[in-house]
């Protein structure tokens, strides 16, 4: 998949919230994260990213033709500056060292915030092959989100959180963190990058270890990261990016995946994922929407 050619977010509506800044709590997560590539917002235009250098009149450039951006699913962002940012502003995920089934991957819907255009409102959707739990079944869905300003380089542009575990149980907990008002500071690993954790074998998403290892529910979480896990843009609910993610390259043989009642699976589709939830239901959720603020 290719990158954005530039990372400059493709709004202009003025700022209406403003937010104090907390200092982080640092969790040692042992070697020092390199983290995500810095976004450079730039300047704020009308989309198109021109040349400001100097311009040969007598020459044409053989090289690649920038189309532009393309937004095909419509939401007046560009389709691969949407990719850019999910992938840079990703927090840690912290999946427990011991997990019995760790196979997963990310499938995302990214949008201009809804309380605030200049801002970017990302629902990531961490889908696993199995939860291993003591109610094992195949497939597992467990949902965060965030709170990007593209202006401010990341990981630090990451300014709210939320994850819920085994949401609509008596299980259930939620946590957002953040720089947005009265919220607590994310905890970090040494490179500024916010974590989520995920609970041992049931995959429960916390943002703090404190509210996960409690006696309640039996959810064990621990300090870690698993990088490199592959992402794929969902798009729109009327204006799907992908409607197999076997064919985007997320839930394949090369990538590990063994359970056959999972390929070729739609996102947008009425099917749970597997004995887990639906996935659809779980883009369009409010109960992730997380507060605007830089």
């Amino acid at each position: 998949m290719n990158r954005a050619s530039s990372l400059a977010v493709l709004i202009t509506a003025a700022l209406s919230l403003q937010c104090g800044t907390k200092p982080p709590v640092v969790v040692d997560a042992g070697e020092p994260d390199a983290g995500a590539p810095e976004v450079d917002a730039g300047e704020v235009d009308s989309g198109v990213t021109t040349d400001a250098g100097t311009a040969d009149a007598g020459e044409q450039d053989a090289g690649v033709v920038d189309a532009g951006p393309v937004d095909l699913d419509g939401d007046g962002l560009d389709d691969a500056l949407e990719l850019s940012l999910a992938q840079a502003y990703l927090p840690v995920l912290a999946v427990h060292p011991q997990d019995g089934c760790p196979l997963g991957g990310i499938v995302f819907r990214a949008r201009r915030h809804p309380l605030d255009p200049t801002l970017v409102f990302i629902i990531y959707d961490h889908l696993f092959q199995r939860d291993c739990g003591l109610t094992s079944h195949p497939g597992d869905n467990e949902v965060f989100a965030a709170t990007i300003n593209p202006a401010t380089p990341a990981p630090a542009g990451l300014t709210a959180l939320r994850a819920i575990s085994h949401q609509g149980t008596i299980c259930q907990k939620v946590g957002t963190c953040g720089t947005c008002g009265t919220l607590s500071a994310c905890e970090q690993n040494a490179s500024g990058r916010p974590i989520v954790y995920f609970s041992k074998d049931k995959h429960g998403g916390y943002t703090t270890l404190s509210s996960c290892n409690t006696l309640t529910c039996l959810d064990q979480c621990a300090v870690g990261d698993r990088p490199g896990v592959p992402l794929v843009n969902a798009g729109e609910p009327t204006a799907h990016l992908t409607e197999d993610l076997t064919d985007a390259g997320f839930i394949t043989a090369a990538n590990g995946w063994t359970d056959a009642s999972l390929l070729h699976f739609n996102p947008w589709g009425t099917v749970d994922f597997g004995g887990a939830g639906n996935v659809a239901g779980d883009l369009i959720d409010p109960a992730f929407d997380t507060p605007a603020c830089r």
